[in-house]
């Protein structure tokens, strides 16, 4: 969770920091602040989901290989 949380980080550092110019041009031509706020992050939102959306089901597979590998190590099963 922890490597997740930081590889999204950098993804969406490095997006909105290719973005500067766009954004500097924009508060230049009167944009307002708040508008600019809400551009970036519906960008970043769709990042995130489209990120969820493709990443759920490799961590579901991997997580049933790992309960495979470690016999039921990381999900005890209840009896």
């Amino acid at each position: 969770m922890i490597l997740a949380s930081i590889g999204l980080y950098g993804v969406l550092f490095h997006r909105i920091g290719r973005q500067r110019l766009s954004i500097g041009i924009q508060m230049a031509l009167r944009a307002s602040p708040s508008f600019v706020t809400l551009r970036v992050l519906r960008q970043s939102g769709l990042v995130i989901v489209f990120g969820l959306i493709a990443g759920l089901p490799f961590a579901l597979l991997a997580a049933q290989m790992a309960d495979t590998m470690f016999w039921g190590v990381l999900f005890p099963k209840v009896v």
